[in-house]
């Protein structure tokens, strides 16, 4: 069935793919309805801890700013604002003990990646080309763009090979190998790179393709004696012509999916028959609606407490800016 978008222009990311395949509900939530909490510099766990450190490496790694001086500001400014008189949060004393604690297990997780890094040669091989290059191309849905903000593309001088690079924090290793090479967050990076070239390349100005992703991984432990090793490690993964040309199915299907549901949803549907929950364990960490996900089904006032607790946020805002600053 052809699929076609008669609003105003549409711009769908590889967030706003990987949110609808997640969770429609979700979605609903934070690209249709384009609602989110406000941002509290307070807040730790899994995403806060993985967001902080990835911050401090691209600064490394972009601009030369050390990730021991970008990671104790970044905790000392939460710590700072949760201490003071503006904010009321039940058990105060407690939200900053965690801090506290989050700050000491980025500053080892960090400070061992480093010396990792250093000991293992990790980065003599490797050449810094660009970060964070907005690219939009035509999803095949005639007012609909597939877009990303890719990630920093690094070359490799032993082989010539381009590939991004991206810094994932885990609980231990062997899952996120087993994992990673179905992620579908550089794949699809790799896609837009592989349609640009194809839309605008020439034969005397050839665009260079990504050959993959680098991940390199850091536990989440302080490397403590009892502690077992390996705390860091890295996987590449690599991209054909073949994959490619699959994953560009996936996407569209995906693509028409979330175009059909903005449709239903202007037209007065249902969300709850248009973009239905898919609830799993790990909602309590990664959901920002969470909280109030049961109420959407239960009969209580959830619209009360969006409009209470949530504020209008662009889902898109990063694309149209610098997220990383030469300063921490």
């Amino acid at each position: 069935m052809t699929v076609q978008w008669l609003g105003d222009p549409l711009s769908i990311s590889q967030s706003e793919l990987k949110t609808w395949q997640d969770c429609n509900r979700r979605w609903y939530i934070a690209y249709y309805r384009q609602l989110g909490m406000p941002k509290v510099l307070g807040e730790t766990g899994a995403l806060s801890l993985g967001t902080n450190i990835h911050y401090a490496l691209e600064l490394l790694y972009r601009n030369g700013v050390d990730p021991l001086e970008t990671i104790n500001k970044i905790y000392l400014d939460q710590i700072d604002y949760i201490s003071s008189d503006e904010v009321a949060v039940i058990d105060k004393e407690s939200l900053l003990k965690k801090l506290r604690s989050e700050q000491d297990l980025a500053k080892a997780m960090i400070e061992g990646y480093l010396v990792w890094v250093q000991e293992e040669g990790i980065d003599a091989d490797m050449e810094f080309i660009s970060a964070e290059e907005v690219i939009e191309v035509p999803s095949g849905i005639e007012g609909v763009k597939l877009r990303g903000k890719l990630d920093q593309r690094w070359r490799r001088l032993s082989d010539g090979a381009i590939i991004f690079r991206d810094w994932k924090t885990a609980q231990e290793l062997t899952s996120p190998v087993k994992f990673l090479p179905m992620d579908t967050q550089m794949l699809t990076y790799a896609l837009l790179e592989h349609l640009k070239a194809l839309a605008e390349e020439t034969a005397e100005n050839p665009r260079p393709r990504t050959d993959g992703g680098l991940y390199s991984m850091l536990r989440k432990v302080k490397r403590t004696a009892s502690a077992k090793p390996p705390f860091y490690g890295e996987i590449e993964v690599r991209f054909n012509k073949t994959s490619l040309k699959h994953h560009w199915i996936h996407v569209h299907k995906v693509l028409q999916d979330i175009v059909q549901a903005h449709q239903a949803l202007d037209n007065g549907g249902d969300h709850h028959w248009v973009a239905p929950p898919r609830p799993s364990k790990d909602c309590t960490w990664k959901c920002e609606f969470f909280a109030i996900c049961p109420m959407f089904d239960d009969g209580s006032n959830v619209e009360g407490l969006l409009t209470e607790y949530y504020v209008p946020i662009d889902p898109y805002e990063r694309y149209e800016r610098d997220e990383i600053k030469g300063e921490a």
